[in-house]
């Protein structure tokens, strides 16, 4: 899995393994990804691809601050930026929302009753890895 950012749909990881793609195992939830940035747990594992789960009860906790939320966790990304590319960790959060395209600013998340724009996350350099809209990247980080 290449480093950056990356948004995949949980129902599609099996379907990768087949075609021979590392997918993150085992998951993290947001909070404690958050707090080993912070230092608080151990480190992610070095040249590995690291599973973030909750971001959609994470969102629907938050409400109509969602956007805020995700803001806030990308500049965390961001600030960590040099120890992830340093270590070789990719980012993969890992989701069972639906992802819809959107050709202003990339995939949107889509609950039960809230579209949440992806963008505010891993920013508007988001591509389309598959063609179901299932995993999306950006090498960027932050």
């Amino acid at each position: 899995m290449q480093m950056g950012v990356h948004i995949l749909r949980r129902a599609a990881l099996g379907t990768l393994v087949k075609k021979d793609v590392v997918v993150p195992e085992p998951h993290v939830g947001v909070v404690e990804f958050l707090r080993q940035l912070e230092g608080v747990h151990p480190p992610p594992t070095d040249n590995t691809p690291l599973g973030i789960v909750g971001l959609e009860a994470l969102c629907h906790a938050a409400g109509v601050e969602a956007p805020e939320v995700l803001q806030s966790i990308r500049a965390r990304i961001h600030e960590a930026r040099r120890y992830l590319d340093r270590h070789g960790v990719p980012l993969c959060f890992v989701i069972d929302s639906p992802l819809e395209p959107d050709t202003s600013s990339g995939p949107v998340m889509v609950t039960e009753s809230e579209r949440t724009p992806i963008h505010l996350l891993a920013g508007s350099g988001l591509q389309q890895m598959t063609t179901d809209a299932t995993w999306w990247w950006t090498p960027q980080v932050g």
